[in-house]
């Protein structure tokens, strides 16, 4: 992860290195990782994964033993015999990840850069039919209305920002993540519960209804490692 000034999307100077990231291939969540690790670095883009762990991690089997030998179990039975609390701490392994990019993302004001382009046009396009209604007069209703159109679509983009955003980006994570232990409904409102008196704001945007919903409606095939 690089960070590099810019002006208004502009970049200028050069990149700069503050942390490397690594991405879930299940998930696809980026998680800071320690490059010391790894023996080495591999560019370019690969599948075979038993060749790309012997060239930069070959001891990841038994550095991961105990969480590979975990996941093996809830490919088998979904982790269905293990003890309860057990279990609740798994499934609130991805709600504590996803903690960061809510906070950077949904508290506070919505920040107008993350809005996205859809935004940007209907905010000009309000302005300019605004200012044709000025000029042409006698189309001037016609421009009003397609300005107070274009407004009234700014204005939905802006209020509905944040529910859309954890619709995107927040509950395919969850799902990808929690698919593999199903968690019923009772666990899934223990785990917000206990979420939401230590002040993770997760547990105030992603909803139990809809998160199980998502779950139940996503196909999951038991894998026998």
């Amino acid at each position: 992860m690089a960070l590099i000034n810019h002006i208004y999307f502009i970049p200028i100077g050069r990149k700069e290195i503050v942390a490397y990231r690594g991405i879930c291939q299940e998930c696809g969540y980026a998680i800071n990782t320690d490059l010391n690790k790894y023996q080495a670095v591999v560019k370019s883009s690969t599948n075979e994964i038993p060749k790309l762990s012997r060239e930069t991690f070959p001891n990841l089997t038994e550095y991961y033993a105990d969480r590979l030998e975990l996941e093996k179990q809830l490919k088998r039975d979904g982790g269905a015999f293990m003890p309860r609390e057990e279990r609740i701490n798994l499934i609130l392994e991805p709600f504590l990840l996803m903690e960061r990019d809510v906070g950077e993302n949904l508290l506070g004001e919505t920040k107008f850069e993350n809005l996205g382009i859809k935004s940007y046009i209907s905010l000009g396009l309000a302005i300019t039919f605004l200012l044709f209604a000025c000029i042409f007069i006698n189309l001037t209703i016609i421009f009003f209305l397609l300005s107070l159109g274009a407004f009234i679509y700014w204005l939905y983009q802006v209020f509905t920002y944040k529910s859309r955003w954890v619709e995107a980006k927040i509950y395919p994570k969850l799902v990808r993540s929690l698919k593999v232990i199903r968690p019923s409904k009772e666990e899934l409102s223990e785990c917000l519960k206990r979420l939401s008196p230590r002040m993770y704001h997760i547990s105030k945007f992603v909803k139990v209804e809809r998160l199980h919903t998502k779950l139940t409606q996503s196909p999951f095939q038991p894998k026998v490692l």
